[in-house]
């Protein structure tokens, strides 16, 4: 589902240019999960925008669901992620002045699904949030809103689910809801998932993980240090 091969990510020019990502190879199956550790400013978030083409690598190759991302213009990569890719931000992204159901229902009303309303609704059922469908993001908690954003990330049965520290923000209870939601769309559809994150009980539910630091990518021993108890 994810294959990344000497892949590179500089910006800025000359003297200015700063590596992000440095030969960054990576490989990653359908119905299996990687975790993604590492320190601040590492080249995390770069990597993710790379892998869900909203960035575009300096060198190498990035090859998602069987597609060259070298070969796509800008409508091919959107093409490519409302077939393929779901994504979870941390920061939710919901828009404030459409309700819960509304703002699930949006991605696929773009791609021009007849049945949005009824599929938004279904997505929001099974996150808990029956009885909050037409509330607007600000009457609903942190855990409530990340949980629309879940939603909304995967009501197209995407192939590739993708998240950035999506417990970050979460207290533990709602944490755990999260992380139970990631693995379950794992289980029922043999996706692939791709989880940035620092939570420790996140980390140690992934089949694979790896560090970045200073832009290279590195196999796991365990777990590093940063997500210890």
């Amino acid at each position: 589902m994810i294959r990344l091969q000497q892949v590179s990510v500089s910006f800025g020019r000359g003297s200015a240019a700063v590596d992000v990502l440095k030969s960054v190879d990576l490989d990653l199956e359908a119905g299996r999960t990687l975790a993604v550790l590492g320190p601040s400013g590492a080249g995390k978030s770069t990597l993710l925008a790379i892998v869900a083409g909203l960035e575009r690598a300096s060198a190498g190759r990035v090859e998602i669901a069987g597609q060259d991302l070298g070969r796509l213009d800008e409508d091919g990569l959107a093409r490519l992620r409302a077939r393929h890719i779901g994504i979870v931000f941390q920061a939710f992204h919901l828009i404030p002045t459409l309700t819960a159901r509304e703002n699930v229902a949006l991605p696929l009303e773009l791609a021009g699904a007849v049945d949005a309303d009824d599929r938004a609704r279904a997505a929001l059922e099974q996150v808990g949030l029956g009885p909050r469908l037409d509330h607007y993001p600000a009457a609903l908690s942190g855990g409530e809103q990340q949980r629309v954003a879940f939603a909304r990330a995967v009501v197209h049965r995407p192939s590739l689910l993708l998240a950035d520290e999506p417990t970050g923000n979460l207290d533990r209870a709602t944490a755990r809801l999260i992380s139970d939601a990631l693995f379950g769309y794992r289980d029922e559809t043999g996706a692939a998932v791709m989880v940035i994150t620092h939570d420790e009980a996140l980390a140690r539910r992934a089949d694979r993980v790896v560090r970045i630091e200073d832009g290279r990518l590195s196999e796991a021993a365990g777990l590093p240090a940063e997500v210890r108890p």
